[in-house]
């Protein structure tokens, strides 16, 4: 399920996987950082409350055969 159908519902425990820059906030939201970003974030909360007992957030530290970006900017953000 995408973080858009989530919407409105809880479930027990939400999975958040792949927290890395480039797929959450998505490439394309970083060209027009500003307006994007915002949205971006918006996105993440509604992820994060959709949880109702148990989140799990996870991100690739490395990958075979492909360039692994930096964690998101909203796991930092999370942690502070």
């Amino acid at each position: 399920m995408t973080i858009h159908q989530a919407k409105g519902l809880e479930f027990k425990c939400v999975i958040v996987p792949g927290l890395n820059e480039g797929i959450l906030p998505h490439v394309n939201s970083l060209e027009q950082v500003i307006m994007n970003l915002e949205e971006e974030r918006r996105l993440m909360y509604v992820a994060m409350t959709r949880a109702m007992e148990r989140l799990i957030i996870t991100y690739r530290k490395r990958q075979m055969g492909q360039p692994i970006t930096a964690e998101s900017r909203f796991l930092k953000e999370i942690e502070a």
